[in-house]
């Protein structure tokens, strides 16, 4: 969602940037024009104008807002283009979307001791943990975890490189899943 509201506001700048280059180019000429053709110049121009002033409004003060309101919901889009989201997101997340394939990297011995239901386990110290990952479907929506974080952060661009881009990550990992009070399975 963000990528495509920052899509519309570089768009709408760059629409903005050339007409007013376009105006300016114009006003260069306008001691050549006649009374009457400088009137309907100027009276487009102000419409004009007045066009890419709603356009601006919209980009830059309801977009943004509308994307804020969004991610408040169930947490945030990052630079590296993955949505990051709390315990409490990614359980919004796996109860709206019963599909979505719920990715532990911690060990096999702390899996054991506990994971959320469902999830697969690819261990992040494996020998062949990107190798593992590159066999994964890439269409499927993948939510990825760790204990704290750290491990299923580091992970984020290696599942990239693998052509996994549906991918949201689980910040603080397990911790802040039991913390939240959220169930784990031992089975």
């Amino acid at each position: 969602m963000k990528r495509k509201n920052l899509a519309a506001r570089v768009n709408v700048i760059t629409i903005f940037r050339d007409f007013i280059s376009v105006l300016l180019q114009n006003f260069s000429n306008i001691r050549m024009m006649g009374q009457s053709r400088m009137r309907k110049f100027i009276s487009s121009s102000l419409s004009l104008i007045g066009i890419c002033i709603i356009y601006l409004t919209v980009a830059f003060v309801l977009v943004p807002q509308s994307t804020a309101q969004a991610e408040e919901k169930i947490g945030s889009v990052r630079a590296d283009g993955i949505l990051h989201v709390n315990a409490d997101g990614a359980a919004k997340i796996i109860g709206q979307n019963p599909k979505v394939v719920i990715l532990d990297v911690r060990t096999p011995a702390e899996f054991a001791r506990g994971h959320i239901k469902g999830a697969i386990n690819i261990d992040f110290y494996g020998p062949d943990f990107k190798k593992k990952l590159s066999l994964l479907d890439k269409e499927s929506e993948y939510l990825i975890h760790c204990r704290s974080g750290a491990r299923s952060g580091r992970s984020l661009p290696i599942m990239q490189s693998v052509g996994l881009v549906n991918v949201i990550h689980m910040d603080n990992g397990i911790i802040s899943w039991v913390a939240a009070g959220l169930p784990i399975t031992k089975n």
